[in-house]
């Protein structure tokens, strides 16, 4: 104690500061901790309110989009400049890959692609009166397994540019009178009484009660949704003359009504349209790209090849306008020919097409196995879908490339677009 005192005692200023040290230490130690917790509080409720905001912004940007395809877009007495870039392949499509493009181009970068020439990018908005040109068929169309913006119509869209909107009416699995009627080329009726019980709000489709066309024939409306995510969704739909909705509900479709108090009875032979075919009027230019799902109509028979051409001029009379494309059959020797004739230039003979550009390995580094297929007449494999010889329907980024160039050099040639 006594060596403390003479210590404090020799140095006084030293044991001043130090007690004022330890002091204010004591004093300002729980401030500062209080402090920092507040801070950081302030911080995770940034963050929080940030992404929340966010999180808001996205659905709701998301739900808009899911509302307006949901309503298909546009209303049935709204006229074809009204269609809005809502209606856009951003929504999705089950078994096709998704990214965050936009595949109609309004406003959003492109990638490029692979394969050929580049496709340039762009990036001016669709103008929503642009001329509409629709692209129908099942998942050839469609674009099986793609990512969003590979799909034949998108890289079309790119290549055409503003100046037009170019619209992916494809869905998956679909045969040709179903794609067809979905157009709007046939009459859809009920096959069946559609009765809704007393407190109940849909009825479920089936092979008994579903939609026929006039001779019977029972439509195949994909049950996976397809039809209801592409550009001219069929939610909406009319049975004599009154508004309901077509829901898919797993592999089921229902029709579904907005008062259930009342039992309800939609009488056989009922008039039913699809919305879709309500926004097909007033389209500038529509392509065709059926048949590939009609069993015992896909072998390039003359029964056969008569069979597509009566779908195709069907849907030709339906467009109104004589701006028009058939795509001849890949899948099948036959058709060519036939419906070259019946069809002339407007008709694109795709395989013949895409085994001469590969021949002549113009822009593309093709290899020996390419060419000797090219030549065999066969679409490459490397053009394929997932590089698959056994697949003769669908095609990859590179082959779809393809396809949209041979369409958008033949609409140049008819004179639809520059």
């Amino acid at each position: 104690m006594q060596k403390l005192g003479e210590f404090i005692k020799n140095h006084k200023l030293l044991v001043i500061l130090l007690s004022a040290a330890i002091f204010l230490t004591a004093i300002w130690t729980p401030v500062f901790i209080v402090l920092s917790r507040q801070s950081k509080n302030a911080q995770n409720s940034s963050v929080v309110n940030t992404s929340g905001v966010s999180s808001n912004v996205y659905a709701g940007n998301y739900s808009e989009i899911a509302s307006n395809k949901g309503e298909s877009g546009v209303s049935s007495n709204q006229s074809s400049s009204q269609f809005s870039s809502s209606s856009s392949t951003t929504n999705k499509k089950s078994n096709k890959k998704k990214t965050d493009k936009d595949s109609l181009g309004d406003g959003s970068s492109h990638q490029k692609f692979t394969g050929g020439d580049k496709i340039d990018d762009y990036k001016d908005p669709i103008p929503a009166n642009a001329p509409r040109i629709i692209c129908w068929g099942d998942s050839i169309t469609q674009g099986m397994g793609m990512d969003d913006g590979d799909d034949y119509p998108a890289v079309l869209q790119r290549l055409i540019g503003n100046s037009y909107r170019v619209l992916n009416a494809g869905a998956g699995g679909e045969q040709s009178q179903t794609i067809a009627a979905r157009q709007g080329a046939y009459d859809i009726y009920l096959k069946a009484d559609l009765v809704f019980e007393a407190g109940y709000g849909s009825v479920t489709l089936d092979d008994k009660n579903g939609f026929v066309l006039e001779d019977g024939t029972l439509l195949d409306i994909n049950e996976d949704g397809e039809s209801f995510r592409n550009d001219l969704p069929c939610k909406k739909i009319y049975i004599a003359g009154k508004e309901y909705e077509l829901a898919c509900t797993g592999k089921k479709l229902q029709v579904l009504r907005e008062s259930y108090d009342k039992k309800l009875v939609l009488k056989k032979g009922s008039k039913v349209v699809l919305d879709s075919s309500n926004l097909q009027k007033g389209s500038y230019c529509e392509i065709f790209y059926v048949g590939a799902n009609d069993e015992g109509h896909r072998e390039g028979d003359p029964e056969d090849v008569e069979y597509l051409i009566n779908r195709y001029k069907a849907m030709a009379k339906r467009q109104g306008k004589n701006c028009y494309m058939v795509i001849v059959p890949q899948w099948a020797n036959g058709y060519s020919e036939p419906l070259k004739k019946e069809f002339g230039d407007k008709a694109v003979d795709l395989k013949a097409e895409i085994c001469k550009r590969v021949i002549e390995n113009k822009g593309n580094s093709f290899s020996d196995k390419d060419i000797k297929e090219a030549k065999d007449g066969k679409i490459p494999t490397a053009l394929k879908y997932e590089n698959k010889a056994s697949d003769t329907l669908h095609l990859n980024s590179d082959g779809y490339e393809m396809m949209a160039k041979i369409i958008y050099e033949n609409g140049v040639k008819l004179g639809y677009w520059k």
